[in-house]
């Protein structure tokens, strides 16, 4: 199976107020506070600390920074540097594109829905990073917070280190998917992973693909390896077509499953899986969470998303651009 992102391309973009310095290496910096719609803004643009900024249709030149307890908003939108995201700030992009890299430093979180991200996406001490429909044309790397890819294309490789959790559904990975330490474990959920497949030292329950216990997933595929390892509260692999080996150690209690179809080797306490003892989810979560753990992070996004709307509406419009 292979996922194709339509990306659109809305327009609507906002700025309020700016402000103009010339650095010593030429370029313009923007400041903006408030609302604008289809303009072109040369040069860098900054949201400053704890002011919100709602831009449709708008087309940045240079890099953008959303600094400390900001919020951008984006439809529809073109940024052709990098993006970057400060402490407790919020980036929310629908329909935009960001040509450079996207980075977040113990940010609020950022909410990426129909758009693209050229570059490498970095996610360090942040709340969340949520991807729907999108198409990231570089690895992403993400710690200490939680890292959901939904309806999206990665082309490169997924790491993700002590994370709350890290959870894939119907979504293609061109390289590694890789997730170390997720408190709350993690899901892959009728996906594809063209590399290497690995959990470990997850202290929540580990699903791929399977019927639960965390939601019902179709078939995942994995094209390398898949290695389970050191995982505390439950691993369940089920319905999982894998080209490479699947190598399974120390993990308690032992991996559960069926219907896996393995061209290599299976290994460890996946020489024999055995069946799940109650094909209802006999770990803490139920079924229907799969629509919960996707509910929990939209709703935090939604809140902050309003809340920038808001202020930014507030602060008025400036006709600015050309």
């Amino acid at each position: 199976m292979r996922w194709r992102t339509a990306l659109s391309t809305t327009a609507a973009v906002g700025l309020l107020s700016m402000g103009i310095a010339l650095p010593a290496h030429g370029a313009l910096t923007t400041y903006c506070l408030g609302t604008a719609a289809d303009v072109t803004v040369p040069g860098d643009l900054v949201v400053r600390a704890d002011q919100s900024c709602d831009l449709s249709g708008v087309t940045v030149t240079g890099d953008v920074t959303v600094r400390a307890g900001a919020d951008l908003i984006a439809q529809g939108s073109t940024f052709e540097g990098n993006l970057r995201v400060q402490e407790d700030a919020y980036l929310d992009a629908k329909g935009s594109t960001i040509a450079g890299k996207l980075v977040l430093r113990s940010a609020y979180g950022a909410y990426v829905e129909d758009g693209a991200v050229a570059g490498r996406t970095d996610a360090q001490e942040s709340g969340f990073l949520y991807s729907l429909g999108s198409e990231h044309g570089a690895r992403i790397v993400a710690a200490s917070g939680e890292t959901y890819l939904d309806g999206s294309v990665v082309r490169g490789d997924v790491i993700t280190t002590d994370e709350h959790l890290t959870d894939v559904y119907d979504s293609w990975i061109t390289g590694d998917l890789s997730v170390t330490g997720a408190a709350e474990g993690g899901l892959l959920c009728t996906s594809e992973v063209d590399g290497n497949l690995s959990y470990a030292g997850s202290g929540g329950v580990v699903q791929i693909s399977a019927g639960a216990p965390v939601g019902p997933c179709g078939v995942s595929y994995v094209g390398g390896d898949v290695a389970l390892t050191d995982n505390t509260d439950g691993v369940l692999i089920s319905s999982t077509i894998v080209r490479g080996d699947l190598r399974c150690d120390g993990n308690d209690p032992a991996p559960t499953g069926t219907d896996n179809r393995v061209r290599g080797a299976s290994e460890g306490q996946c020489a024999e899986l055995a069946a799940p003892a109650d094909t209802s989810g006999g770990a803490r979560l139920a079924p229907q969470q799969v629509d919960d753990r996707r509910a929990g992070v939209l709703e935090k996004a939604g809140a902050r998303a309003a809340e920038g709307e808001r202020e930014a509406a507030a602060a008025g419009s400036a006709e600015i651009g050309g």
